[in-house]
């Protein structure tokens, strides 16, 4: 692949899958923790622009960055799948590789096959996966 950086996070993702809604309410509790509410604050609102009100924390995880990357992943990795039949070799080896953090040779022995298989098997699903997020327009 041409982008390092987009190896990196491609199988940062595939990994951290099953976990993308968790890391989504962390970032949001983030956010959320980061800013100070009170009735002062609330107060604040009607005299000054910069405040801390329950709309500004709504309109920060509106239009954090790191959320939307998130779904984006998200959405990808799903259609992803979806586009693959459920009994597909692929969808087994991304299941056992990357969601259950199975090793090498447990996949291997999982789905029967030899260590070529496997090295194509993970390098076909990081290129497909790698040029849906290029068509999705995730690496712009």
């Amino acid at each position: 692949m041409e982008n390092k950086k987009g190896d990196k996070e491609l199988v940062f993702m595939l990994y951290n899958y099953p976990n993308i809604d968790k890391l989504i309410e962390n970032r949001k509790l983030e956010i959320i923790d980061k800013v100070n509410t009170s009735y002062n604050e609330w107060s604040k609102a009607k005299h000054s622009l910069y405040t801390n009100t329950l709309e500004d924390i709504i309109e920060r995880i509106d239009s954090d960055k790191t959320i939307s990357r998130l779904n984006k992943w998200k959405n990808i990795i799903e259609k992803f799948l979806g586009g693959i039949s459920y009994n597909d070799m692929i969808k087994r080896f991304v299941t056992n590789k990357y969601f259950f953090n199975g090793s090498t040779e447990e996949v291997m022995k999982t789905l029967k096959i030899n260590y070529d298989e496997y090295y194509f098997l993970d390098q076909i699903t990081k290129k497909s996966l790698y040029r849906l997020c290029e068509k999705e327009k995730l690496y712009v």
